[in-house]
């Protein structure tokens, strides 16, 4: 087998990310020497390791309390960052999309069609270099719905938007926000039941580097 030298303290989980960041991303535990153990175990000198993944499994910020390799640190905090920018620029499209539908009931006009015509104008107030960073900005809290709308409908001061107060506003908006947030990670904390992965095929166990001996490093 191939010999991997790790720094002393390191994980199951360092292990996975040191063969490969798909390995990591998706660990979900493993064996050493043949016995059952959890991502965060840590290995010794000699071990043989065996690692198990789940197609279900994602990297979580909790992760990076136990894993001690700059390589796995490195690829965890890469994926939470892309991971937050895309579902921030999802929850700003749909936040966008439901305030627009409801303005233009109210006011019987395509208020979509004038976003799309006005979005460089927009983008300019905002200091926004594309509409997926607008998106994102949105969906962050960093800018609220009511400025964005009253930018559309050529309205200063939420005046005519029929709006509550902007403290009220923002509450509203943070609110939507953190029922999103919440449902997205009610979602995360089921158990995984599809077992292991191995090219389409489930409940199959990922030997990885058998007979590999992790070094103190």
């Amino acid at each position: 087998g191939e010999l991997f030298a790790l720094a002393q303290g390191s994980s199951l989980l360092d292990f996975a990310y040191r063969v490969h960041t798909e390995l990591g991303n998706r660990c979900v535990g493993g064996k050493i020497n043949g016995k059952m153990v959890p991502m965060r175990q840590q290995l010794r000198n000699g071990d043989t390791v065996e690692i198990m993944t789940s197609s279900d499994q994602v990297p979580r910020r909790s992760w990076l309390d136990f894993v001690r390799t700059s390589k796995a640190q490195a690829r965890i905090r890469q994926w939470l960052k892309q991971e937050q920018r895309q579902e921030s620029i999802d929850l700003g499209r749909e936040l966008l999309d439901k305030e627009l539908k409801k303005q233009g009931s109210k006011r019987q006009i395509d208020v979509s069609k004038t976003h799309k015509e006005k979005l460089g104008r927009i983008l300019s107030t905002f200091d926004l270099s594309d509409e997926e960073s607008f998106l994102s900005a949105l969906g962050y809290g960093q800018i609220s719905i009511e400025s964005v709308v009253g930018e559309i409908l050529g309205t200063t001061n939420n005046q005519g938007l029929g709006l509550s107060k902007d403290e009220q506003s923002d509450a509203s908006t943070m609110q939507f926000i953190e029922e999103k947030a919440s449902q997205r990670d009610a979602s995360r904390s089921k158990d995984v039941r599809d077992g292991i992965i191995v090219g389409g095929e489930k409940n199959v166990l990922i030997s990885y580097c058998k007979n590999c001996n992790p070094l103190r490093g």
